[in-house]
């Protein structure tokens, strides 16, 4: 099979992750990647109009070359690409596919090209009814890990509790409450070691642009029932007089330092720790009773890495691993420090090391990209051949 892969971005983590993920996974099994990222062409950041002339010409260039492609994959909003130009694809015989790991949070973003896609991938239950309304075909598909990428790595774990991941809302509640119990603990990310600005000097251009934009995005969280939790969340924090701060505390026995430098750095945190966190509240609705969680790609690479993931309980992870034996859930902060505590004790290394191990397992068997892809072109009726395994 081959794919044309349409990722405008400037770089960074955010979209860099597609790479050493499913395109990676996908070229070791045999496939063709061919990558389309117009701001890389252009040399600058450009507009929906000129990025979508690039693919198109991208495309036909390739059809001219007999390389196919036999589907394009997106990763792209109504800002980064134009309805007609999919259709424009689609008339040439090429599939169209868009995937998304924000759209429970934004999926608004997609408004206007979604319905012209021949499927919308979320990784979301709970954002299908949204897409659905805009008119988006969709098809409902899990995350996943490349089992090439991450790897296993030694047997001999340091017995702790890993965290890669920015420091923002929830994370600096656990892990301040994790380090207060003596857990041990590896943080990694932006903004762990300072202090956030406060009272930062904003210009007034800025400042006004920040506030029009955030009345803009109110605008839009108040349509669905994902967006209001984000707006009652929000407001709940900046009226709760100093209720919710985020303060980090009780760190001076944390391994803790800033971000990443590369990809292979955070599968090396991975892949030498027994045990990792993941914090699934999403901004600020952590000051709710029942805050909105979702999951991020950690919860598939740590177990990939063999990790014993502790997480906050959701229906994607419930149905993706067995509880206790390859995955730990929590169901609030409390629950998290108990289960914290009772696998991060010395005496409970092996079992620790056993659910990691498992999870590597049942995540190289059900839960990598070509599984993903398996299902994805089937639906569209594509051929998709590969004589390698894992």
């Amino acid at each position: 099979m081959h794919i044309l892969h349409y990722n405008p971005h400037c770089g960074g983590p955010m979209y860099e992750w597609h790479y050493v993920h499913y395109c990676d996974e996908l070229a070791k099994a045999g496939h063709k990647i061919t990558d389309c990222n117009p701001v890389q062409v252009l040399g600058r950041i450009g507009s929906a109009e000129e990025y979508s002339e690039i693919l198109v010409s991208t495309a036909k260039q390739m059809i001219g070359n007999k390389l196919g492609p036999h589907l394009m994959l997106s990763n792209a909003t109504d800002k980064t690409l134009l309805p007609d130009a999919i259709d424009i694809l689609r008339k040439l015989g090429i599939a169209c596919v868009n995937f998304s790991v924000d759209d429970l949070t934004v999926p608004f973003d997609v408004r206007k090209i979604g319905s012209h896609f021949d499927l919308c991938w979320t990784t979301y239950i709970g954002a299908e009814v949204m897409l659905k309304k805009y008119g988006c075909r969709v098809i409902y598909l899990p995350m996943a890990a490349n089992p090439y990428f991450f790897k296993a790595g030694t047997d001999h774990r340091a017995h702790i509790l890993c965290f890669v991941g920015s420091r923002y809302g929830a994370r600096i509640n656990y892990v301040s409450q994790l380090a207060r119990e003596e857990i041990p603990l590896k943080v990694r990310g932006a903004g762990w070691l300072t202090n956030p600005a406060n009272g930062t000097h904003e210009l007034g251009s800025l400042k006004r642009a920040r506030i029009i934009d955030s009345l803009r995005l109110a605008s839009e969280y108040i349509r669905f029932p994902a967006g209001r939790k984000i707006l009652a969340g929000a407001l709940k924090k900046r009226t709760s007089f100093g209720t919710h701060r985020e303060i980090l505390q009780n760190l001076s026995q944390v391994d803790i330092a800033g971000p990443l430098s590369t990809f292979e750095e955070m599968v090396s945190i991975y892949s030498s720790c027994s045990a990792s966190l993941g914090v699934l509240e999403a901004g600020s609705t952590y000051t709710l009773n029942d805050p909105l969680v979702y999951y991020r790609l950690r919860e598939f690479e740590a177990p990939m890495a063999g990790c014993a993931h502790i997480v906050r309980r959701v229906s994607e992870l419930e149905e993706s691993f067995d509880e206790n034996k390859e995955m730990i859930f929590y169901s609030s902060i409390e629950e998290c420090i108990d289960k914290a505590r009772f696998y991060l004790a010395p005496e409970r290394y092996n079992l620790c090391h056993s659910i990691g191990e498992k999870a590597r397992t049942r995540a190289t068997r059900d839960h990598t990209w070509l599984n993903r892809f398996a299902v994805l072109t089937k639906t569209l009726g594509i051929k998709m051949c590969s004589s390698r395994t894992i």
